[in-house]
């Protein structure tokens, strides 16, 4: 008890919220919907940029390889410690298998959208998923350009 005789903690939480929510003008609502609606528009057509299909190149000492990500197939690319295993499946790209020690590109996950990359260092193998944005100008523009 404190010394106004009311218990410690009280009101309770949830009540402070209610307090806190009648401070707030049907305006203020209107505001947070149509900023949730604008952030969720966003993401929608951020996400899908169109343009050409996306393409898996694949550099190595050998040479570069460009396949298409939409058809499924497994390429072994040559290096100076052995072959490496590429997996192309269900429009996404991985590393299989590698002759390097650590196999951390084996342990990379899955790559699927344009603009990721996965290297085996050792193995000299480098994979990245390239394509055009829906103006067909090169690649799109992302935050970590600038």
């Amino acid at each position: 008890m404190t010394k106004n005789g009311r218990a410690r903690g009280f009101p309770p939480r949830a009540f402070r919220w209610f307090r806190l929510l009648r401070l707030l003008r049907p305006g203020d609502f209107l505001i947070f919907a149509v900023a949730a609606a604008v952030v969720a528009g966003f993401l929608v057509f951020a996400t899908d940029r169109g343009g050409a299909p996306a393409t898996v190149e694949i550099r190595s000492f050998q040479g570069d390889l460009v396949y298409p990500l939409s058809q499924d197939r497994e390429i072994l690319v040559p290096g100076p410690l052995g072959e490496t295993l590429v997996e192309i499946k269900d429009e996404q790209v991985r590393f299989v298998s590698s002759p390097c020690r650590d196999k951390i590109c084996v342990y990379a996950s899955f790559l699927s959208r344009r603009g990721q990359w996965a290297a085996c260092l050792p193995n000299g193998v480098f994979v990245t998923i390239t394509g055009e944005d829906a103006a067909g100008d090169g690649p799109a523009v992302d935050a970590s350009t600038f």
